[in-house]
């Protein structure tokens, strides 16, 4: 029911991960792909759905913290144009696949992800911005 009022039909791999997790990993996938279509436009809302599935996404939750004057909220949110990326760039094998709402960030607040670069302290990927990485994939891809 909540996929048809997403407009999401059920295609067979949908199906499939649908069968195989519990219906708590489902339902955190959902919300999560609510949050995302409510911040940003997604292509394959499907495909999305998926993927949160498959690496148990969830929405990202909103932060509260102390001060000295009481409660203050600070809500965690994706730049534009980045979960639709970070999918893709999963999808081409081109960054390790982990939870975005798990990543990172650098001293400046960017998102760091793990590009599938050897380096030469012989790690199997290396440590850079979601931008500086889109811009490597978008070249290595004209």
């Amino acid at each position: 029911m909540e996929l048809t009022n997403l407009g999401i039909s059920i295609n067979s791999t949908l199906r499939k991960l649908i069968r195989q997790n519990p219906e708590e990993i489902i339902l955190e996938a959902i919300e999560a792909l609510k949050y995302a279509l409510s911040t940003q436009f997604i292509k394959n809302p499907a495909g999305w759905l998926a993927e949160g599935i498959k690496n148990r996404w969830k929405k990202p939750e909103t932060l509260t913290q102390e001060t000295e004057n009481g409660l203050c909220k600070e809500e965690l949110d994706f730049p534009q144009g980045f979960e639709e990326w970070y999918i893709q760039a999963i999808d081409a094998g081109f960054i390790m696949n982990e939870s975005p709402t798990e990543l990172p960030k650098s001293m400046k607040g960017e998102l760091l992800v793990k590009v599938k670069i050897s380096t030469a302290s012989g790690l199997p990927y290396s440590l850079m911005s979601w931008f500086e990485a889109k811009k490597i994939m978008e070249m290595k891809l004209e």
